[in-house]
């Protein structure tokens, strides 16, 4: 059951951030066939240095340039698959492995998932959500799971997803239409099946907001 207060919270959610997620989707799809340059990526409007940071994942990873331009070179090189769950944590293992992640929580032991699931969120945003603590206890809460690894995260999250897909139309009412035809504006050269893009973005952002609610109310 969908409840109106936390629906509308992360309706203004989805909104607010629908623009800046497809810019930093076409950004990187640009990059990634050869349109724009590393170089430039890495520094331009809606580029990967403006991503890491307003994504807050810039923490998570080697400082500087030149690291920056490595990362992205490995991110090039990475053989995708369609098991993007099994991407996220294939991508933050190589980050590791490679010390092109920072070591600087739970004793040097951690992977930089989130930066890897929203990596992969702006170059799929119709078929994955970003990992984010705040999502992960609501799915905790409503499945009733502790879940404790990233498949089980993504297997809650799209069970989710689903049902929003089946009752995309009613949960949106009459502004569904408007978020396609952004899409479609934004995203006009990306073959993405924009239903599929809102009913993860709201699936994500109805999450974050049931917890961000509970935090509001618990202070």
């Amino acid at each position: 059951m969908i409840i109106a207060e936390v629906r509308n919270l992360a309706i203004k959610e989805v909104n607010e951030k629908l623009y800046s997620d497809l810019s930093y989707c076409q950004k990187l799809h640009d990059f990634i066939i050869g349109k724009t340059n590393p170089t430039n990526y890495l520094t331009e409007e809606f580029g990967f240095m403006k991503f890491v940071n307003e994504y807050s994942v810039a923490r998570t990873l080697a400082q500087g340039e030149e690291a920056k331009l490595k990362i992205l070179t490995l991110l090039n090189d990475f053989e995708y698959t369609n098991e993007l769950v099994c991407d996220v944590e294939k991508i933050a293992v190589e980050l590791k492995l490679k010390k092109l992640s920072s070591n600087t929580r739970n004793s040097g032991k951690s992977l930089p998932i989130s930066f890897s699931s929203k990596f992969l969120f702006i170059k799929h945003p119709d078929k994955i959500m970003p990992y984010d603590s705040y999502v992960l206890n609501s799915l905790k809460i409503n499945s009733k799971s502790n879940i404790k690894s990233i498949p089980e995260y993504y297997y809650h999250a799209k069970k989710l997803k689903n049902w929003v897909s089946r009752n995309l139309d009613t949960i949106l009412i009459d502004i569904k239409l408007e978020m396609e035809n952004e899409v479609k504006i934004l995203l006009k050269h990306l073959k993405l099946n924009r239903s599929e893009l809102i009913a993860w973005r709201f699936t994500d952002k109805y999450l974050w907001a049931q917890e961000s609610i509970r935090k509001m109310n618990a202070a």
